[in-house]
């Protein structure tokens, strides 16, 4: 019988609260390109600003929240929006020290702080976080410097004033990601890759006080200040010396982008597309009100095209419109229906080699077909590789057999010499090609046995876990080889890290342990964000997820995370939670298969 799980918890944003005050005179200014535009003004913005001080209430846990809120907004007045907080005799360093020089540290609270009252008549709060990373003037979140878990300050009244002040500050200028939910919206820009070939999504936070008419304007500034430490070491920022002319104003339904004469060189009309190409997807919500974009390059007006239609030609992502369904059940690959619809064609993989099956993906490139399978060997496990613009009959193996092998992954790559492939076998992560074998991918940085990878859309990133713990990092393939560019660790409320995958461009779901419960949680790539997705799955382990990523080119809709559960295949709905795939929902079940009657589903993954 199929089992159901409820989802216990409702996706919980997280975000991240400006908690601190002092800088402290080490503090260096942490900047990857120009700032936001000098004034906002009064237009229309999409959200508030944090509360004032003098709103923020005169209880000392209120107050804290508050005040750790502060800094959110646009960067440069960070320090005058916490200074209103503090007492007079907190503010030295502060005084000193201008707006744009000021270090806002990015910080989860763990738990609501904590008020203990003292016998003068203030109040000591003790709050504890986790580092997050440190926010740019660029609106991106890099690795965070510092590493405290718990910061102290006292908060209460002076004479001759109303409400709260903080009396002794903490040295450091904090932002909550509570803030974040409430007084900024993610947006995701773009940077071409080494080669040209592709476009590599860049996560930013503007703030909802920039006004609807500058928030193009300040997009253009990230994308001349150039790509985020992230991805900086396989992006192309634009060409030195790039720089907007003016405001980019929306009339008429047109969009106008002015830039200086280093964007595009004169005549070079494919870099004037690729420049057009990553404008459109940049500034992709500043358009949707704004039918046609005109791209002049030193006030000489060079291309003016419709938005629509520049996304219909340059798709930024080359994926199907409709993901294909897959599990491994009796040790073969076979489709699902269990949407309730009729399963498509059969697996490209000829009969008489679909068995002895473990795990398996395949990735379609116009009409050849790459197929990795693990197959059982005895006790071990080996990697099987074929390709075929038909069904896959012949396979060869990729390597030695392993104790242990976790389920393949395809690179999205535009090598011609075909699609690279991930497999994590015996605690370490190898790659392989369609006729390449396997190849251990050194991943500096890292310790502990790896036990999943993910690939991201792009084909530039994957996300991994290894030693308990979630990563994510930059690849650079070349000549059919992959090597890794650059990893972060990011922070989770997670702990025992098992499994991955990609929900959208810039966002995670991971597996592990939420106190001594197994979950998922849904978490950006800087680690910012976090919502829970169900809190008490019931299994030992997850050892593999497998989902399609939201993305601008397609909408997956519903049920697009599967994952295998101590042993047991699962397909998640956002309304009912966790729901077991059982034997009904593969296809051909029942009409005379010879499986037996215990078998259940394993290893689902999806093609797109």
């Amino acid at each position: 019988m199929r089992r159901r799980l409820a989802a216990v918890a409702v996706v919980t944003a997280l975000v991240a609260g400006l908690a601190g005050c002092g800088i402290p005179e080490s503090s260096g200014v942490r900047v990857d390109g120009p700032g936001p535009a000098p004034n906002y003004g009064s237009g229309t913005g999409l959200g508030q600003v944090p509360p004032q001080r003098s709103v923020a209430g005169s209880e000392p846990q209120t107050f804290a929240v508050a005040y750790l809120e502060a800094a959110a907004g646009e960067l440069g007045g960070a320090v005058e929006r916490v200074r209103e907080f503090i007492a007079p005799a907190g503010q030295p360093e502060l005084r000193d020290k201008p707006g744009p020089d000021a270090q806002v540290n990015v910080v989860r609270l763990t738990e609501l702080p904590r008020v203990t009252a003292n016998a003068d008549g203030t109040s000591k709060v003790d709050v504890s976080v986790q580092q997050i990373g440190i926010l740019t003037r660029s609106g991106a979140i890099d690795p965070p410097m510092a590493t405290a878990t718990q910061y102290s300050f006292t908060v209460g009244r002076l004479a001759g004033n109303t409400g709260l002040f903080v009396l002794k500050p903490p040295p450091v200028l904090l932002l909550s990601t509570e803030a974040f939910g409430k007084y900024y919206q993610p947006r995701t820009i773009y940077f071409w890759n080494a080669d040209q070939s592709g476009l590599i999504p860049d996560l930013r936070y503007l703030p909802l006080s920039v006004p609807r008419e500058l928030q193009a304007t300040e997009v253009l500034g990230w994308l001349t200040a150039g790509p985020s430490g992230s991805i900086r070491s396989i992006a192309k920022g634009l060409p030195d010396g790039t720089a907007p002319i003016g405001n980019a104003p929306a009339t008429d339904g047109r969009l106008v982008v002015n830039l200086s004469a280093q964007a595009v060189p004169t005549g070079d009309d494919a870099e004037l597309d690729r420049l057009a190409t990553q404008l459109v997807w940049s500034l992709r919500p500043n358009l949707v009100e704004n039918e046609e974009l005109e791209l002049k390059i030193q006030n000489q007006t060079r291309t003016t095209l419709a938005a629509e239609d520049q996304f219909q030609k340059h798709p930024v992502y080359d994926v199907a419109p409709v993901a294909e369904r897959y599990t491994v059940y009796a040790g073969q690959v076979r489709r699902l229906n269990d949407l309730g619809e009729p399963p498509g064609s059969p697996a490209p993989i000829a009969p008489e080699a679909n068995t002895g099956i473990v795990s398996a993906a395949i990735i379609r490139t116009g009409e050849m077909a790459s197929v990795a399978l693990v197959t059982a060997v005895g006790d071990r496990s080996q990697l099987q590789v074929g390709a075929s613009t038909g069904a896959v009959r012949g396979f060869r193996p990729s390597g030695p057999s392993f104790a242990s092998m976790g389920r393949p992954v395809w690179l999205r790559t535009t090598d011609p010499r075909g699609p690279v492939g991930l497999v994590v076998a015996d605690g370490r992560l190898y790659q392989f090609g369609v006729t390449a074998g396997l190849t251990e991918l050194e991943l500096p940085g890292t310790s502990g046995p790896v036990t999943g990878v993910a690939p991201a859309l792009d084909g530039h990133r994957i996300a991994y876990t290894a030693g308990d713990r979630l990563h994510v990092a930059t690849l650079m393939v070349t000549g059919g080889l992959v090597e890794v560019a650059g990893q972060r660790q990011l922070t989770t409320s997670l702990a025992d890290v098992s499994a991955v995958a990609w929900t959208d461009e810039n966002r995670l779901v991971a597996a592990g342990l939420k106190s001594t419960r197994l979950a998922l949680v849904d978490i950006t790539v800087d680690g910012l964000l976090e919502s829970w997705l169900d809190e008490d799955l019931p299994a030992a382990q997850v050892t593999h997820i497998s989902a399609v990523p939201d993305n601008p080119v397609t909408r997956p809709g519903f049920a697009r995370l599967r994952y295998e559960a101590s042993g047991d295949a699962w397909y998640r709905l956002t309304l009912t939670g966790a729901q077991q795939i059982d034997s009904t929902e593969v296809a051909g079940v029942g009409s005379g298969d010879p499986a037996p009657e215990a078998t259940v589903p394993t290893a689902p993954f999806f093609v797109y």
